[in-house]
């Protein structure tokens, strides 16, 4: 980069990216190192302006930096924030929040459809598989399983 300033006389570098998914964090993280300033711009606006400049919808990776290098210059772009210390683990928690009640529904539901397809008449006794009542059944192991199931092992 220095080489390239110093070849054309400037004092000042913008790179801008077409953000992907997470590929760009270490070339972000590298850039904030080096100091130089990262600008992102919007993949539509990639999509919007390569279709008016040549009144074409062709996907052609040759003329991505163009319009990029174009959409920077018109200074339509945003600066990534990108939180540090205890902002940073507080964006990960959150994520992992997130995440985790994701699956959790999604054990929920599956537990619920279980049910349903294989003992339909569990939620007519005890009404939710997280009832107390269905909870303390399970716990004592009143009816340990049902319709007289047995294991190999306890046979």
């Amino acid at each position: 980069m220095q080489w390239l300033q110093d070849k054309n006389n400037k004092s000042d570098v913008i790179v801008g990216i077409e953000p992907t998914g997470h590929y760009w964090f270490d070339l972000g993280a590298y850039l904030e190192d080096e100091g130089i300033l990262l600008v992102m711009v919007n993949p539509y606006a990639v999509k919007q302006t390569k279709e008016l400049d040549d009144n074409s919808q062709s996907k052609n990776d040759n003329k991505d930096p163009k319009v990029i290098a174009k959409l920077v210059i018109e200074g339509r772009y945003s600066t990534p924030y990108t939180p540090g210390g205890v902002y940073a683990d507080l964006r990960i928690m959150a994520a992992n929040r997130k995440r985790l009640n994701r699956e959790l529904i999604q054990f929920k539901n599956r537990f619920a459809r279980w049910f349903a397809i294989y003992f339909p008449e569990y939620t007519e006794v005890f009404g939710d598989y997280e009832a107390q009542s269905s909870i303390l059944q399970k716990s004592c192991g009143v009816g340990k399983y049902p319709c007289g199931i047995t294991l190999e092992s306890e046979k």
